[in-house]
């Protein structure tokens, strides 16, 4: 059973960081609105490698759980400033909520990663004998 949880902490955060790099790469083609000087490119560049990160945590092999899980969770705390840094996209109701969904998602799978459900269970199933 942990196997398979571990298994969908994994495909949580990577589908959450997808989305959010799909996202991000509606703003890489706005070069209209959003792309106009180094400190925004420096932000979308960081938004894109914040997405980016869950997906190659998810990925990488011989990693253990709990540090994918953390660096997943890392990410999604790392996106929330830098999406409210163009105010005129970050009070949007649309994007608010596309926001906390695909971070709902990466938050979970880190944090299923990092705190397995049944971890703290006794290794004695009855009293007095051992599973």
């Amino acid at each position: 059973m942990s196997n398979a949880i571990v298994i969908w902490g994994k495909t949580l955060a990577a589908s959450g960081g997808t989305l959010g790099f799909l996202w991000s790469l509606l703003y890489w083609f706005d070069f209209s609105r959003y792309v106009i000087n180094s400190q925004s490119l420096f932000w979308l560049a960081s938004f894109t490698f914040a997405c980016l990160l869950p997906i190659g945590a998810s990925l990488v092999p011989n990693v253990r759980n709990r540090t994918r899980g953390l660096v997943i969770i890392g990410a999604s705390l790392f996106v929330l400033p830098i999406w409210t840094y163009d105010h005129s996209y970050a009070l949007d109701v649309l994007s608010v909520l596309l926001l906390f969904s695909w971070i709902g998602l990466l938050l979970v799978g880190g944090l299923i990663l990092v705190f397995p459900p049944g971890q703290g269970k006794s290794e004695v199933s009855e009293p007095g004998r051992r599973s």
